[in-house]
This record gives C-alpha cells, structure tokens and sequence, in this order.
C-alpha cells in the first residue's frame, strides 16, 4: 500500500497547473487512469485527455446565474456578511 501511495504522489508531483496545456504520455495515462479508478476530475484536469472538455463548464458547473465574483446577483450584502460570521 505504501509503494502505490509512493508512485501516486510521484504522478502527481509531475503534475502543474499547466499540465492540462502540453501533458506527457505519462501524465494522460495518470489522468485516465484516475479516472477509469472513478475519480472525480475537475474539469480542468479532464482538460489532460479531453481538450473540449471545458466547452460546457458554465452550463455544468451551473455558473450561470453567479456574477464574476461568484456571489449571486440578487443576494444582500448584509445577509452576506450575516453568513460570514456565523461560520
């Protein structure tokens, strides 16, 4: 269990916020291999082996109705801040 918990963390050490930009041989097997595994992948890492993936990512992740701050539109700024502080 040790040695597979070891060459994970080698694959995704490799791994970078640019990876899903110009991906290794290596590092698309890593991502499909996850998965095939049942993985979720974030959408930009499904970006590695599908680069249409994020063709659909607003109507998927339903990001439409958020403005560019993520806060949706019609919210209060006090209710806001209310849920802030009561976290």
């Amino acid at each position: 269990m040790v040695s597979l918990a070891v060459l994970l963390a080698a694959f995704e050490a490799s791994t970078s916020v640019e990876t899903w930009r110009s991906p290794t041989a290596e590092q698309k097997r890593y991502f499909a291999a996850l998965a095939k595994w049942g993985v979720r992948l974030h959408w930009v890492e499904q970006l590695v082996n599908d680069p249409e993936a994020d063709a659909h990512v607003a109507v998927d992740a339903d990001l439409t109705d958020l403005d560019p701050a993520g806060v949706e539109p019609d919210a209060e700024p006090d209710a806001l801040a209310r849920d802030d502080q009561a976290a």
